[in-house]
This record gives C-alpha cells, structure tokens and sequence, in this order.
C-alpha cells in the first residue's frame, strides 16, 4: 500500500511538471510575441508613405524582429518596418513583411537572399 501512495504522488508530481511546463512555454510565446509587436511594428515608419515592401513565407514560428534586421543586414531595412504574420489563434504564422528605402533594395534583397536560410527554415521573399 505505500508503494501504491508513492507512485500516486510520483505520478502527481510529474503532472504538475508538465503543465508547469506548458505554462511557462505559453508565457515565453506571449513574451516574444509581445516584444515583436513593441519593438517592430508601428515605429519610424510613416504609414502613408509609400516604401517598397518584402514579403517572407517560412520564417522560424520563433523568430523575432532582430532576427530578420540580422537577415536583411546591408539591405535598406526601414527600422520598424518589420510586421509579423498571425494565424486566427493569434500564433506566428512564419509571414511577415519588411519596408525598404528603396526600390532596388528591395529588389536586391529577394534576389541575394531569397530562399536563404534562417535558423533551420528556409525562407521565400516575394
């Protein structure tokens, strides 16, 4: 009988692991999703103006707006300029779309860099 108690709270234990677990990865998830939206959207960038834009199909679902600064670093990025894709759960959808400050930046960067690699995705510009 007290192994029988042992193996109920060792059982008790590793639940609550895994949804300690799961907890801690959706607060990681709203974190990043928080500092994309804060640090990458809205900022420098004057909405009736009209720069050329990229679109990015295949981003790493964790990827973040210094990420793709990184990508695109000697291109022309707009800083602020980088918007990221949600699906109707409000989770990254691995889109996202970048202003440049000229047209043939923009044009440069899907020639150079597209379906190069990010983290361990491939990425298409369009």
């Amino acid at each position: 009988q007290g192994n029988l108690e042992a193996q109920k709270r060792a059982a008790a234990q590793q639940g609550n692991l895994e949804a300690q677990r799961r907890e801690e990865a959706k607060l990681a998830e709203a974190r990043r999703a928080e500092a994309n939206r804060t640090t990458g959207v809205g900022k420098g960038v004057d909405p009736k103006a009209n720069h050329p834009k990229v679109k990015l199909r295949g981003l790493p679902y964790g990827s973040t707006v210094a990420d793709v600064l990184n990508f695109f670093r000697g291109f022309g990025v707009i800083d602020g300029s980088v918007t990221f894709g949600v699906n109707s759960e409000g989770r990254p959808s691995g889109e996202a779309w970048v202003s440049f400050t000229r047209l043939e930046d923009a044009r440069r960067a899907v020639r150079e860099k597209d379906r190069h690699h990010m983290g361990d995705r491939y990425v298409e510009l369009f």
